[in-house]
């Protein structure tokens, strides 16, 4: 479950006007404060970090498994009384500290769970949450490969189809979103045009040699009907030399081009009220 050469410190957070202490255990101390100290969780030594400004950190241990760190951790624990009233330590300390670790939900907690949360709408604060949560932050090269590594063979949903159910669930979810697909089809407003053209402007996209080859490949044996030359039946020769003689067609062609003739004398300045109606 945990690397064996892993190494672990407990550590010790001393109030000195509550006279109370957290004990915990972790390898990255640094870290570790920095979770107190922002309350993902929102648990008692949270609360006590944003009370009080004077409080120490100490460290009891350094072991070289986790195995040790909680054996030391639950001792500590003990010894210090740093339970509730007592404390701010809000289990026993070791896999005490995570009830969940190893564990498995049913499949019947599971449904519980999902019919719960299903439908339920993120809150505006969680988004901007989300949305600034690595904002700004750079990948390094290092980092960008292993993410690579990590998602090769990662397919998602790729050749997989979804069922009735799945269907009419997705569109309950989005029903009333005003994004996406949604939105196929309306009219944009002049404010809205004017900020995206505002965002657009100056942005230029260039295609790397690899990208450009990449999309050939994808292209290849897309025929369409730029660049090729079609195999056509007999038939269908026919029926377009027939298409080509007839009246109407040849009536077509006369007419484009004595419009194009017409357009280029008022091009130049000619009056072309005075010439004499050839088709009509």
């Amino acid at each position: 479950m945990y690397e064996k050469d892993e190494i672990v410190v407990v550590y010790k957070v001393y109030f000195p006007e509550s006279g109370k202490c957290y004990i915990g255990q972790t390898s990255d101390l640094d870290r570790r404060m920095r979770q107190h100290l922002q309350g993902k969780f929102k648990s008692a030594v949270y609360y006590a970090l944003q009370k009080y400004d004077d409080w120490e950190i100490l460290v009891l241990h350094t072991c070289n498994s986790r195995d040790e760190a909680s054996k030391l951790e639950v001792g500590e624990i003990s010894c210090c009384n740093s339970m509730p009233p007592n404390g701010y330590n809000l289990a026993p300390g070791g896999e005490g500290m995570n009830y969940w670790l190893g564990k498995t939900f049913s499949d019947e907690h599971r449904k519980k769970i999902g019919d719960c949360l299903r439908g339920r709408k993120r809150p505006e604060h969680s988004k901007k949450m989300l949305g600034h949560k690595r904002h700004g932050w750079i990948v390094s090269a290092e980092g960008r490969k292993n993410m690579a590594e990590a998602r090769k063979g990662n397919q998602n949903a790729k050749g997989l189809k979804h069922t009735d159910e799945t269907k009419k669930r997705i569109s309950d979810a989005n029903m009333g979103n005003k994004s996406g697909c949604g939105n196929k089809g309306k009219p944009k407003s002049e404010e809205q045009k004017a900020k995206q053209s505002k965002t657009m402007t100056g942005k230029h996209w260039t295609v790397s040699d690899e990208g450009k080859k990449n999309m050939s490949e994808a292209r290849k044996g897309n025929q369409n009907a730029q660049g090729h030359r079609w195999k056509l039946s007999d038939e269908t020769k026919k029926k377009m030399s027939e298409s080509a003689r007839s009246p109407v067609t040849q009536y077509r062609r006369v007419k484009n081009k004595l419009d194009r003739l017409i357009a280029k004398l008022e091009q130049e300045g000619i009056d072309t009220d005075s010439l004499p109606d050839l088709i009509v």
